[in-house]
């Protein structure tokens, strides 16, 4: 049955007895993975199965989940705990379709049943998330890719770096910026050394708002466990 994601999207990244365990939330890596081609392997989809699986990471802590499969769905069965509140029992139902490989054989895919945006998924994919409430794709969630998101905060300073070399110079906020080379035009340089300082300072601006966000989500999470104590 599909269940309304938006309305249940909430606490990301909780739950499951789990810290942040160095994932980063929003992110593909930062979610727990659901691979429909490893529970197969593993027989996990074979009708009549009950079993667990667990996630282990660095720092020595887990994450497990119940499971058990029929005939054209896995039911997944575990505990979530949104934010510092109480721990909720979950019974999520996963559909599995089946298709034809071009070589023979069948392989299997989950259908996400979540809403998100106030409308139904349904799509077909090859993996789940773990990034709040319920399993569901990354298209739901919106989750990207941790060096996507690195990508996008370092392509400011990635593109100053070029200028400062361009100029003969060292990148980095912290080395002074380079004399006009020989033969450049001042107008060129000039130019050049604005774009520099307008891309730093725009790197400097998203570094901050992260560090804001961060001490944000903090306070708030020292608040919330506060109110629970």
């Amino acid at each position: 049955m599909p269940r309304d994601f938006g309305k249940i999207r909430e606490g990301i990244m909780g739950g499951f007895g789990s810290g942040g365990h160095n994932r980063v939330a929003g992110t593909v890596e930062g979610s727990r993975t659901l691979d429909v081609m490893k529970l197969h392997r593993a027989g996990s989809l074979r009708p009549g199965y009950w079993g667990t699986w667990q996630w282990s990471y660095q720092d020595g802590t887990t994450a497990t989940i119940q499971q058990r499969a029929n005939e054209s769905e896995i039911v997944l069965i575990y505990k979530y705990r949104p934010g510092f509140g109480d721990w909720e029992p979950v019974e999520q139902r996963v559909p599995i379709d089946w298709t034809a490989c071009r070589y023979g054989g069948s392989r299997p895919w989950f259908r996400c049943v979540c809403f998100s945006g106030g409308q139904y998924c349904g799509k077909r994919v090859a993996k789940l998330y773990g990034a709040g409430k319920l399993f569901a794709c990354r298209h739901c969630y919106r989750l990207g890719y941790q060096s996507q998101l690195e990508r996008e905060h370092l392509l400011p300073l990635h593109t100053a770096n070029k200028l400062r070399k361009k100029l003969g110079g060292d990148p980095g906020m912290a080395s002074p910026i380079p004399k006009k080379p020989k033969g450049m035009h001042w107008r060129t340089y000039n130019a050049a050394v604005e774009r520099i300082l307008t891309l730093e300072i725009e790197a400097e601006g998203e570094l901050e708002e992260v560090i804001l966000r961060m001490e944000a989500r903090w306070s708030r999470a020292r608040g919330r466990r506060r109110s629970h104590t």
